[in-house]
């Protein structure tokens, strides 16, 4: 029986785009291939030029993701690739210069799983690589919501993409997440939300990733059971109840790394 705990499992998709719900972007259903330009935000975060994670660009030298993506590794072998459909091939490859993990990050909780990184070089924005609005408020329940990443496309982790994939979801909100519809409980941290499709979902290797709904960033793939696994909604970071935290956290690592920002 195949069972994953992709717990700290960790998805990252995109969602619902600043562009609006156009045809394209309507017919991302079902985990199909997807191209950079319609989630010019999504990064590829890797270590040692293999693919680890999601992140999502916040401004042309900060990239945000998933503090468990970052957890234990030598900043020196972090990079992101953004601008490509392709994870390993492609786009702007630019070196991590430093990193804030959430000071109140949790893994055992399952709580604060979010963190922020400084880039060495400034991204070159253009159509296939632009920031997102973050959201200050969280999502609606019910709203469309678009995830996606370059995670494994099955309950298998050896079974993953590097071209880009997206899926689209229905957003659920905490409330309802922890209620005896879903099987979730308590584990479910205050400052996390859901998404749900059923049979589709963000896998393993997308944690950090983004959920994007009504054209801003409203979550960052956190954990889950399997992918789209009836009754097991994914849990992401709700972006809304960290926004002040990440801009703390971006005037910090200015101010500490002083550069040209143009």
């Amino acid at each position: 029986m195949k069972f994953l705990i992709l717990g700290l499992l960790f998805v990252g998709y995109a969602a619902a785009s600043a562009l609006e719900w156009t045809d394209p972007l309507a017919r991302i259903v079902a985990g199909q291939f997807i191209d950079i330009e319609i989630v010019p935000w999504q990064v590829s975060l890797q270590a040692n030029n293999e693919h680890v994670c999601g992140g999502v660009i916040f401004d042309k030298d900060i990239v945000v993701t998933a503090a468990h993506c970052v957890f234990q590794k030598r900043r020196s072998s972090l990079t992101i690739r953004a601008g490509s459909s392709n994870s390993s091939s492609g786009g702007q490859v630019v070196a991590v210069a430093d990193i804030v993990i959430h000071e109140n990050c949790s893994p055992t909780f399952f709580k604060n799983d979010i963190s922020v990184l400084l880039l060495k070089n400034n991204l070159e924005f253009n159509k296939a690589v632009k920031s997102i609005e973050f959201a200050n408020e969280s999502p609606v329940d019910g709203a469309t919501a678009l995830v996606s990443g370059w995670g494994v496309i099955e309950e298998c982790l050896q079974c993953s993409s590097n071209i880009l994939k997206g899926s689209t979801m229905k957003i659920i909100g905490r409330n309802e997440c922890i209620s005896n519809k879903y099987h979730y409980g308590d584990f479910v941290a205050p400052d996390c939300i859901c998404a749900y499709t059923r049979g589709e979902g963000p896998s393993g290797r997308d944690s950090g990733g983004p959920l994007v709904s009504n054209g801003k960033l409203v979550g960052l793939v956190y954990w889950g059971i399997g992918s789209g696994r009836i009754g097991y909604p994914t849990v992401f970071t709700d972006v809304a109840v960290h926004h002040k935290w990440i801009l703390n956290t971006v005037a910090k690592l200015r101010k500490r790394n002083p550069k040209q920002i143009s």
